[in-house]
């Protein structure tokens, strides 16, 4: 008889939370959705950085809220410098800090809240902006990143979050 098989193209490359580029304190658990999709739950305390260099003019991934603490959410250079300092508290890593109600950023969380991160090259300087809920975030723009990035988070502070970067998972569309 004949039988409908999955044809086996090229493996696809998958943007991933890279364990050999994270704090040891950081929790990863990859959450496979079919075979080639997946999104990562991260908690404890330090820094995570994915495995791809953003090389294209615009990328963006989101982080859903599972449990409000201390997030920062951005880019960093490619190394492990600084994995037990929060993205943006050191030289190497640019992003925002993104906390919960009793939290010392000026950006409130709660659980559910998907936070998106577009970081964009197509322009001189580079700059990352972040939505909160589909809705820009007024002020939350950084720049001053040189060289090659990665995406980057960091979580403290009992902070629970889920990265997205598969497209075809992403709660909303880029802006």
């Amino acid at each position: 008889g004949t039988e409908l098989r999955e044809t086996k193209g090229p493996p696809r490359f998958t943007v991933k939370i890279d364990e050999n580029l994270s704090s040891s304190n950081v929790k990863i658990d990859e959450q496979r959705i079919g075979q080639h999709r997946m999104t990562f739950l991260i908690s404890g305390n330090g820094k995570a950085l994915a495995n791809s260099q953003l090389i294209q003019d615009k990328a963006y991934f989101e982080v859903k809220v599972t449990k409000p603490g201390n997030i920062g959410i951005g880019v960093s250079k490619n190394t492990k410098n600084h994995l037990n300092e929060g993205v943006g508290q050191d030289q190497e890593s640019w992003g925002v800090l993104f906390t919960g109600r009793d939290g010392p950023s000026i950006y409130k969380v709660a659980q559910g809240t998907v936070i998106g991160c577009l970081f964009d090259q197509s322009d001189v300087p580079a700059m990352i902006s972040f939505t909160k809920d589909d809705r820009p975030i007024d002020g939350a723009k950084v720049s001053g990143m040189k060289g090659s990035v990665v995406p980057a988070i960091s979580v403290s502070g009992g902070a629970e979050i889920e990265v997205i970067f598969d497209s075809q998972l992403l709660e909303y569309n880029p802006p």
